[in-house]
């Protein structure tokens, strides 16, 4: 009978301790509910604490999702799953004069699932929750906690950027890093992609060799005479350039270089001479009735046109540079690639039936 006792109430006290759950915890948030930071609010890189309250305006955006990383699991959430126990703090901005903002899609934080705490990339210690607040899509923490704002590759260990992600390289990583610790003389070398208020968008500013590196983490471009400021820049090997580059947020590099070299300006400059007698030719073979019958004409002319209009878009993607929209640039490129092969396999048969004539 004791022992059936017993047994019940050792039971009963791991279903009550399997069963418990942690204590309520409050996870603040920057703004009243169903409000959160506009984006020109977001674009900055400091913020006043005393501003955010101001700065919050209505919105019919998505329920809260933010990267949430559960310690006990040894993996992230969901997006979208909030720990049982958060409740959240609405209008509870941290007691610091400045606020330095952590845009989320460059992933430089997560939030801890036990204790509520945030974690920065490439930080030792997380901060308590009084010492950030969550916003939509950012969190804006105490400026003298952001640190991490020293030098740092954009890719993991191992790997160098292709130009759209990071793919794995060990000898071309090894030596970006390198030449970032020979840079940094000594000071830690961290790792991740500036944040942008415009989004994941980069673009090179320039090279990393004979650059210098200020104290505060601010890099000044060899040959620029331009300076990216802390936490806007990172270097890494960058697929077909020679070199370790420098790639920052795609409105700070065209900030500190020209958006076009002389050489792309010479490039598009001859390209559009080109295409205009190209077109000049084209006219004159419309201008000739008495020649459409004839089987060479109709090959010249389908060459010509498709030579013509690929030259007008290789002129348009040189001349523009990088202000091309990423999805616009690969749809050109396809295009410029078909007419070329179409142009290559009109003088193909431009040249069998020219052979066929006089052979």
């Amino acid at each position: 009978m004791l022992g059936t006792v017993a047994l019940v109430f050792l039971c009963s006290w791991l279903a009550a301790a399997g069963g418990a759950r942690p204590a309520a915890l409050d996870v603040p948030r920057c703004c009243p509910a169903d409000q959160a930071l506009p984006p020109e609010a977001l674009r900055a890189d400091l913020l006043l604490a005393a501003a955010v309250p101001g700065a919050c305006r209505p919105t019919n955006s998505t329920p809260w999702a933010p990267l949430v990383y559960a310690p006990a699991r040894g993996s992230f959430l969901d997006r979208g799953r909030l720990p049982v126990h958060w409740r959240l703090a609405f209008s509870r901005v941290p007691a610091c004069l400045e606020l330095r903002i952590l845009h989320e899609h460059a992933a430089p934080y997560a939030l801890l699932a036990n204790n509520g705490s945030l974690l920065m990339r490439g930080a030792a210690l997380a901060l308590p929750p009084e010492r950030y607040c969550a916003d939509a899509v950012a969190a804006l923490v105490c400026a003298e906690d952001a640190g991490g704002r020293g030098p740092s590759k954009c890719c993991a260990e191992g790997r160098a950027f292709d130009g759209s992600r990071c793919v794995e390289d060990e000898t071309r990583a090894l030596e970006a890093l390198n030449e970032l610790r020979e840079l940094a003389n000594g000071s830690a070398v961290g790792a991740g992609w500036p944040a942008c208020a415009e989004g994941s968008r980069y673009a090179v500013a320039g090279v990393l060799t004979g650059s210098k590196l200020f104290e505060d983490g601010a890099l000044e471009l060899h040959g620029e005479n331009s300076r990216l400021e802390a936490g806007a820049w990172c270097a890494e090997a960058v697929a077909g350039e020679s070199g370790t580059r420098v790639l920052a947020c795609e409105a700070a590099a065209r900030g500190v270089r020209p958006a076009q070299t002389a050489r792309h300006v010479l490039y598009g400059a001859g390209l559009a001479i080109g295409a205009a007698f190209l077109a000049a030719t084209l006219a004159a073979g419309f201008a000739l009735p008495a020649a459409h019958h004839a089987l060479h004409w109709r090959c010249q002319t389908h060459y010509v046109a498709a030579l013509m209009l690929g030259d007008v878009l290789l002129a348009a993607t040189q001349l523009a540079g990088d202000r091309v929209p990423p999805t616009l640039c690969r749809a050109l490129a396809v295009c410029m690639h078909f007419l070329f092969l179409s142009a290559f396999f009109w003088l193909n048969t431009m040249c069998f039936n020219i052979w066929w004539t006089f052979r």
